[in-house]
């Protein structure tokens, strides 16, 4: 008798556990693509999550289209991995494409590297940098 309660308050545990237990997290989506911003120097890494926006980027690789063909979101003023060239990068989920960005968020990269203590103040306002001449070049392995 003792053994059957036993293994009946395992299984009622197990499933009371189960019922508790957060789902197994989702890998994260991500893909990375080098940019330029002709004829400046400088190119840069961006990190892409969303699956809309990374299947964007890969067709304006392939030339299936040429709509909002600018990047633009918030800069972080901390290096990543992934853009390690330079001091600071896009936060991921900021990052959206566009047909034209703004004088007022329009920079090289090299002067967002070179100002970066004014990112958010005085230069680039909200930390928003939306490259007018950005030019996807490939996607990075």
């Amino acid at each position: 008798m003792r053994r059957i309660a036993g293994r009946a308050g395992a299984a009622l545990a197990a499933v009371v556990l189960a019922g508790t237990l957060a789902p197994p997290a989702q890998a994260e989506v991500k893909a990375y693509f080098e940019f330029e911003y002709p004829p400046n120097a400088g190119k840069w890494v961006i990190k892409l999550v969303e699956p809309a926006k990374i299947q964007h980027a890969r067709d304006l690789l392939s030339g299936a289209t040429n709509a909002d063909p600018h990047v633009k979101g918030w800069i972080v003023k901390v290096r990543a991995p992934h853009n390690d060239k330079w001091s600071w990068h896009y936060d991921p989920h900021s990052i959206t494409f566009i047909a034209r960005g703004s004088r007022s968020c329009d920079a090289p990269p090299a002067e967002v590297e070179r100002r970066l203590a004014e990112v958010g103040d005085t230069f680039l306002p909200g930390r928003i940098w939306c490259p007018r001449r950005s030019r996807i070049l490939r996607e990075v392995r």
